[in-house]
């Protein structure tokens, strides 16, 4: 059934559970001596009523919908109302893995571990209930921005959660979460080429006003058709406007033009008070800085934003495969790679890798607007490495007209996977820690891939031709040579102590020798451990404080929360998921 369980009918259920505990229940609450104040949650007697949920849905034009996780068809019933379906059972499994399947629904993520996979349709347990989870209790499926502003009042007025949804490409928990209302945004997804722009910013190329929910796959084959190129990542379902381009926005084209956060001229915003406003240089030039990578879901609901184009330009694209089941040849070819990372950044390349046991994935190395010799000329030592030491490879090089022709060909037809198990973490390394411990990285790597998991990454150095640019990114960015990630593949249902004990992994057992080898960089607010020590430090450096100062003006109450982001220093999940602020 999905969302399309009659609303009515789960408000009604929804009403009825809390009624059995409104007289007990307090939204203030003490755990081991520390009193919190907390989110209004299901159960609590400031949760909403019934009337005030059907008073949003009309103020909505009825696209309140109430939270019904996709695996429910592969379960006995949910909220008292039955719903296995063996045939949508199927089809929900198979599809739970494609990208563009999990964009569609209005709250499903990519990676769900962050929902707790309480009613996942893998699991297919026809005897047993499903929960909600972790996921948000309702979703506004947003379709202009009165629809947001109406979301956000209502949120801010009753004190509860909100969580902001595009596409749910988020590796890190934060387009979900438990007791909520969620905002979905991908419904905007208007795409407006200017010629020449004569806005804020002292830009006067070209520039394109792209719609919250427009996706990479949607936008490049546009601009292509118009001879320009937008900065942005090479993950298709990944949409400009949220997450991506808040946390900064790294991609093939960083070298040449610097980090998507570079190439912003404005955002149109929703703020926590529930005004619409617009944000660049000249409105509201202090929150233009901060949504330039301050962290995503933490100053507003960005409704749509403008970035600069680019002319296309020649690109070059190198496929290269190592493997090797002789693992000392094999480390051989990884030790020859990474020691290429400085030169092949310095050259304001981009490189997408994956190693795995006794595989290491390059697919590709990117010249941009390089001839053949040039790119020859940087890439050739590598491959004469591998050659001398005999370690097996393939290669496969091809010249493009066109950089989104190489994307075409390299990146785009890959896709990217829905419904991963797995947890992330992630560093970006500055080139004075490949130059002065190279050794050290190298041995955290290999910690991380013979305990079972992926190491992957993008050799990428936004700063080779923005050496400097006024955003909030940590300032490792303009010295990187990889902004790298780990992958950590776990079980789909785990008792909160396993969840812990992997959690616990991923931020020492893999993360702290990799964080020791690396003592001089920093990681990606958007592809990193979401419990990271020092996440302040880690993510935004020296920029922190100023980005605290302009939390605490634009959402000095925390309605925009997304873990280890600007201001949730004394925010915490607690009780099972209830939000909760130290007092």
């Amino acid at each position: 059934m999905g969302l399309s369980l009659l609303f009515s009918s789960l408000l009604a259920a929804t009403a009825q559970a809390s009624a059995v505990v409104r007289a007990t229940t307090s939204h203030t609450v003490k755990v081991d001596g520390q009193e919190y104040a907390c989110k209004c949650f299901p159960g609590d007697s400031c949760w909403p009523s019934t009337e005030a949920w059907s008073k949003l849905n009309m103020t909505v034009e009825g696209n309140l919908r109430s939270v019904t996780p996709p695996g429910n068809v592969c379960f006995k019933s949910f909220k008292g109302q039955s719903t296995y379906n063996a045939e949508k059972c199927t089809e929900t499994t198979a599809n739970n893995l494609v990208a563009a399947w999990v964009v569609k629904d209005p709250t499903h993520v990519m990676w769900p571990f962050y929902t707790n996979n309480t009613c996942d349709a893998a699991a297919n347990q026809q005897d047993k209930d499903c929960t909600i989870g972790y996921y948000p209790e309702y979703v506004i499926i947003a379709k202009k921005k009165e629809h947001i502003i109406a979301g956000v009042k209502f949120a801010r007025e009753n004190n509860m959660r909100l969580v902001i949804r595009n596409t749910g490409h988020d590796f890190m928990g934060r387009s979900t979460g438990r007791g909520s209302l969620a905002i979905n945004t991908h419904s905007f997804q208007d795409i407006n080429f200017i010629k020449k722009y004569t806005g804020a910013g002292n830009w006067d190329g070209g520039a394109v006003t792209v719609g919250a929910g427009v996706m990479f796959r949607d936008l490049y084959p546009l601009a292509f058709k118009r001879n320009v190129v937008v900065i942005g990542g090479e993950c298709p379902t990944v949409g400009i406007a949220g997450g991506y381009i808040q946390g900064g926005g790294h991609g093939p084209l960083s070298g040449f033009h610097g980090l998507a956060i570079d190439n912003v001229l404005s955002f149109d915003v929703v703020t926590a008070n529930g005004d619409f406003v617009t944000a660049n240089s000249e409105q509201n030039p202090d929150l233009f800085w901060a949504l330039k990578g301050g962290g995503p879901s933490t100053f507003g609901v960005v409704t749509s934003l403008t970035v600069k184009t680019h002319p296309e330009i020649p690109t070059i694209a190198m496929l290269l495969n190592v493997t090797s089941s002789n693992p000392e040849k094999f480390w051989k070819g990884v030790t020859h790679f990474r020691q290429v990372a400085n030169p092949l950044a310095n050259a304001g390349m981009y490189v997408w890798f994956a190693i795995r046991p006794g595989t290491l994935t390059i697919q590709p190395i990117v010249g941009l607007n390089m001839t053949r010799a040039e790119f020859d000329k940087v890439t050739q030592p590598l491959v004469d490495r591998i050659r001398m030491d005999e370690i097996p490879f393939r290669i496969e090089v091809r010249e493009f007209k066109t950089f989104y022709e190489m994307y075409d060909y390299a990146f785009a037809k890959t896709d990217d996977t829905g419904g991963n198990q797995s947890l992330m973490g992630g560093r970006v390394l500055v080139q004075e820690d490949f130059e002065k411990h190279e050794d050290e990285i190298l041995a955290a790597i290999k910690n991380i891939i013979d305990t079972g998991n992926i190491y992957a990454g993008h050799v990428v150095n936004p700063g080779h031709r923005v050496p400097n640019s006024d955003t909030p990114a940590h300032p490792a960015w303009r010295k990187a040579a990889s902004a790298d990630i780990y992958i950590v593949p776990v079980k789909a249902q785990m008792t909160v102590t396993e969840r812990k004990t992997a959690e616990d992994t991923v931020t020492n057992a893999l993360g702290k020798p990799l964080r020791d080898a690396s003592p001089n960089s920093a990681s990606y607010v958007n592809e990193g451990d979401v419990n990271e020590p020092e996440w302040q430090e880690v993510y935004w450096g020296s920029n922190y404080p100023k980005l605290l100062e302009l939390k605490k003006k634009y959402d000095p109450k925390g309605l925009f929360y997304a873990k280890a982001t600007p201001g949730t220093e004394d925010w915490s999940e607690i009780l099972d998921g209830k939000l909760c602020k130290r007092v």
